[in-house]
């Protein structure tokens, strides 16, 4: 990177939250666009399991706007992380070093994705601590 900027610009809170919803959509057409390409290629070669000429000439410019549903999609539901698919985690991890991939971890980490998704307690106006999952972990509840 530079040492200095080449440009700075500001914005407004209300400006940065529309320019930041034109990135995410401009993002997101982006992403269905490959989708399409991809299960245009897929269909021509069914399934993978034909090799055809003109599927390996489709490019993303083939793929029109008109092809595209996004007003269907919610954009900001796309932006937080997926996991990434078996597959993809396997290389990245081979890439990274990783001789021996334990099998054991697939059931662990899916452990750690459902005990994400609930956080917190049901304390509203007073903390029980027979009640409240927080004092039963071991940590202080924000009802306190």
């Amino acid at each position: 990177m530079a040492r200095h900027h080449c440009s700075i610009r500001r914005y407004t809170l209300g400006e940065f939250v529309r320019e930041q919803e034109t990135s995410h959509r401009h993002t997101l057409r982006q992403h269905l666009r490959q989708e399409k390409l991809n299960a245009r290629k897929i269909k021509l070669t069914r399934n993978g399991t034909v090799e055809c000429a003109q599927a390996d000439l489709l490019t993303l410019e083939d793929v029109s706007d008109d092809d595209l549903d996004v007003e269907g999609v919610e954009v900001d539901d796309c932006f937080f992380l997926q996991p990434l698919p078996t597959k993809r985690r396997r290389a990245l991890l081979r890439a990274s070093g990783i001789a021996r991939i334990d099998a054991r971890e697939k059931a662990e980490l899916r452990t750690i994705r459902l005990s994400r998704e609930e956080c917190g307690c049901d304390c509203r106006f007073y903390c029980d601590p027979r009640h409240c999952g927080c004092s039963q972990a071991g940590i202080k509840c924000q009802v306190c």
